[in-house]
């Protein structure tokens, strides 16, 4: 199939890039009736799509959703990869190629500092996307209670309809977050399930489910998650939930006594445009919640963005990033994101034999919450 051309999707294409999209991804299912339904938040007829036509006809489409980051005081823009697909009679013609090309031309050429999508590694590495961010992934049993001594939950958990105002004040709190225009619209992402806590009658936290995994809980006070987790399952009545946290989620250290087992993952596949700036924003989020050793890190990256050159400074538990390097680690952009923010790094590996302190700092902790997630 020859002669397809790439242009930026009009409202009046709205109704066809949905049937396009429902039909590639296998809707309706279960979950949903289509795109519109598990993502409002995305899905209307101002959203931002790419699409492949030829003579008219819709092949393909490639989303892209810009989103702002708050890190400690440092503001970034994430341009979202979603929906990437072509009509099954059009395949291995490259369309999805071209797409992505010309997607990720468009967020080097936005100025967004970086940008992420889920999908396969192998097929999205070729357009600068690495597996990155850290997740812990720990799976707690309705019974952990008598295990630590406790007895009933003063804890309730009610539908969280009614507090939403106070949940969006609460996660405004956090040191780092995505922005959310519309917070009631981006936690119903997903079709999720949505809780409140209270205690005596008042807010005190709420939490975001998705098919037996809490993707979200935010407490005003963390040293009370064993009432709060006991009230949930109250609520549930699951014999077990799995819960999505990040590294430096207040809630973690009191996971410790009440996890039945745990795994650690990646967050999500990421391509860094602006690595001195998105370095620069983590690593002051890491020297929140952990002492950092002193460590002086030249680097000369080759990017998709162009070149960088900087320093990463640590000196008595201040974080500085500095303009040039000498005697760098060079890194191509790939290997880039995965030393700096990925759990594998072959080139970090490397580098820790020599220097411990880089195992200590490294990886940086970058975490999509899956409500944020494309």
């Amino acid at each position: 199939m020859n002669g397809f051309s790439i242009r930026y999707a009009t409202p009046d294409d709205f109704d066809a890039i949905m049937v396009l999209l429902d039909r590639a991804f296998g809707f309706p299912n279960e979950r949903a009736s289509g795109f519109a339904e598990l993502l409002p938040k995305l899905y209307h007829p101002e959203m931002k799509q790419l699409v492949a036509e030829r003579e008219g006809e819709l092949l393909g489409a490639v989303g892209l959703f810009s989103r702002r980051i708050e890190v400690c005081g440092e503001s970034l823009t994430s341009i979202g990869i979603g929906n990437v697909a072509c009509r099954a009679d059009a395949r291995g013609n490259g369309i999805m190629s071209a797409l992505m090309r010309t997607a990720t031309d468009e967020i080097i050429a936005s100025g967004a500092e970086l940008s992420e999508l889920g999908g396969r590694r192998h097929r999205y590495a070729h357009f600068g996307y690495e597996c990155a961010g850290k997740k812990y992934v720990y799976n707690v049993r309705a019974d952990f209670g008598p295990h630590l001594g406790g007895g009933a939950s003063e804890m309730q958990c009610v539908p969280l309809d009614g507090f939403v105002a106070d949940a969006e004040a609460l996660y405004k709190s956090r040191e780092a977050r995505f922005i959310r225009e519309d917070f009631d619209l981006v936690t119903r992402s997903w079709c999720a399930e949505r809780y409140a806590f209270l205690q005596n009658g008042d807010f005190v936290g709420y939490a975001l489910a998705d098919r037996g995994t809490v993707t979200e809980l935010i407490l005003a006070s963390p040293s009370r998650l064993s009432s709060a987790l006991s009230a949930l399952f109250d609520k549930t009545e699951a014999e077990a939930l799995g819960f999505y946290v990040s590294e430096f989620d207040p809630v973690r250290p009191y996971m410790s006594d009440i996890y039945d087992g745990v795994a650690i993952r990646g967050s999500e596949q990421l391509s860094v445009l602006n690595f001195k700036k998105t370095a620069y924003a983590y690593l002051r989020l890491a020297s929140r919640y952990r002492r950092l050793p002193n460590l002086t890190l030249p680097l000369e990256i080759r990017g998709n963005a162009g070149t960088e050159l900087f320093t990463v400074c640590i000196e008595n538990g201040k974080v500085y990033v500095t303009d040039g390097a000498e005697a760098p680690l060079m890194l191509s952009h790939n290997a880039a994101v995965a030393f700096l923010f990925g759990l594998i790094s072959p080139e970090r590996e490397l580098l820790a034999c020599k220097n411990a302190a880089v195992s200590a700092v490294l990886p940086l902790p970058v975490f999509v919450p899956s409500a944020d997630a494309v």
